[in-house]
């Protein structure tokens, strides 16, 4: 291992299964990596299984973040459609959608001129996020353009597999076949607040490694060129009373997404459980600015949209802005 400094702090940098993986110096501390895993048990879908804590297995267990070479979008959408066969169809669906692919063509002249996309997904299972992400790069590849592809996921999803076929695959790894950059982040929201994880991590710690990850963001937003997934509201998939809810993102998250060449498209859908998946992109880009408050007013705002839009295409389902 290599060690380097990002945002004043030290930090290991290995080489491991083709990608480029950044870990803390006192990498690999096991118990926070069964914190990790335990906390990530509430993101299951109902199609996931627990990992052991293996950091030798796997390389995300304890990283900041890799960085890697995505694979071509036919492979991510061969994957894609085994964990839910219906998904090829719903991207025929966005393809043939002749304002869904204006809005595809906007984003990748977007991309070519130097520019960004934060591609704001619903809160969900991390195989649902994973889905929605695909959608962006395969739309984005079949179009002609040659994105960027980064996700911005909680740690734990290096604690959860996935079965193909025989084969129990992390979800990280999974994640890999369709990222240049993954960042795993240990999200500040009521549900981390209330864990066990915060026992055993200091709030120091949580502070570090987010600021590390966020540094990491920043200079690859510089360089323009990626489409960035991220679910920014500040909870995961609660629901109560039949009503999924949804807050609006911390202002941390808001700095993170806020950068001057960097769009905000909010790309509503379901996939995992829902009759029929859906998925819909929003014409309207935005660009986050200003000062605390600004951001937390663009913040409530961006969830506003994103809940109106799953309340529509979702209908079974209903969604709304926990305050």
């Amino acid at each position: 291992m290599e060690m380097r400094t990002v945002a004043g702090l030290a930090l290991l940098e290995a080489e491991r299964n083709g990608r480029c993986y950044a870990y803390p110096t006192d990498y690999p501390d096991l118990a926070r990596i069964e914190a990790s895993i335990q906390l990530s048990a509430q993101h299951d879908d109902g199609d996931v299984e627990g990992l052991k804590v293996d950091p030798d297995r796997y390389p995300a267990q304890d990283a900041y973040f890799s960085t890697g070479a995505a694979k071509g979008a036919d492979f991510v959408q061969g994957m894609a459609c085994l964990i839910d066969p219906r998904f090829e169809p719903m991207v025929e669906r966005v393809l043939a959608d002749e304002a869904a692919v204006a809005s595809f063509h906007r984003l990748g002249e977007h991309l070519r001129s130097g520019g960004n996309v934060i591609n704001a997904v619903p809160h969900g299972p991390l195989l649902d996020i994973g889905l929605l992400h695909a959608t962006a790069y395969i739309a984005l590849s079949r179009l002609g353009y040659e994105p960027k592809m980064g996700i911005v996921i909680s740690h734990g999803i290096s604690g959860r597999g996935k079965r193909f076929g025989e084969d129990l695959v992390c979800l990280a790894d999974a994640l890999d076949w369709a990222c240049d950059k993954v960042w795993y982040v240990t999200p500040r929201t009521r549900n981390v607040r209330e864990s066990t994880y915060v026992e055993l991590v200091p709030g120091e710690r949580i502070t570090q490694h987010n600021a590390v990850v966020r540094l990491d963001i920043a200079n690859t937003l510089d360089l323009g060129g990626y489409v960035i997934t991220a679910a920014p509201s500040a909870t995961s998939n609660r629901v109560k009373g039949g009503v999924h809810q949804i807050e609006p993102p911390t202002l941390g998250t808001l700095r993170l997404m806020s950068h001057p060449k960097t769009w905000i498209a909010i790309a509503a859908g379901r996939v995992l459980g829902a009759p029929t998946p859906s998925y819909s992109l929003l014409p309207d880009f935005s660009v986050l600015a200003g000062n605390g408050e600004q951001l937390i007013d663009q913040g409530k705002a961006l969830i506003k949209t994103m809940c109106a839009e799953m309340n529509r295409i979702d209908a079974p389902t209903k969604y709304k802005v926990r305050r």
